[in-house]
C-alpha cells in the first residue's frame, strides 16, 4: 500500500473512530478530546492526500481546529512519515 494510501486509510479510520456502533457520532469521547467544531457527522470522510502530506477532510468546517489536530495526531501516532501532517477541512 502506497504511503498516501495509507494515510487516507488512517484518516478515516480516525474519523469512525468518533462514531458509536449505532453509527451516531460519540458525544462523550468528542468532549473528552476537546471537538467541538461543527462538523457534517453523516458524511464525514478524507477525500485526498496530496504527496507532501496534507490530509484532506470535507464536511467539517475549515476553522475545526481540535478536529484537524486530532486526525493529525492519529495518523502520526500509527504510521512513521518522513513528511510532515497538515489536515485542512474544508465543506
Amino acid at each position: 500500500m502506497s504511503d498516501k494510501m495509507q494515510v487516507k486509510k488512517l484518516a478515516n479510520e480516525a474519523i469512525k473512530a468518533l462514531y458509536k456502533k449505532n453509527g451516531k457520532a460519540d458525544g462523550e469521547k468528542l468532549e473528552r478530546l476537546g471537538i467541538d467544531e461543527k462538523i457534517n457527522w453523516g458524511d464525514l470522510g478524507c477525500w485526498g492526500i496530496e504527496i507532501k502530506g496534507v490530509v484532506y477532510i470535507e464536511e467539517a468546517s475549515p476553522d475545526a481546529i481540535n478536529f484537524q489536530n486530532y486526525i493529525k495526531n492519529y495518523i502520526e501516532d500509527r504510521v512513521p512519515l518522513f513528511i510532515p501532517i497538515e489536515v485542512k477541512t474544508e465543506w
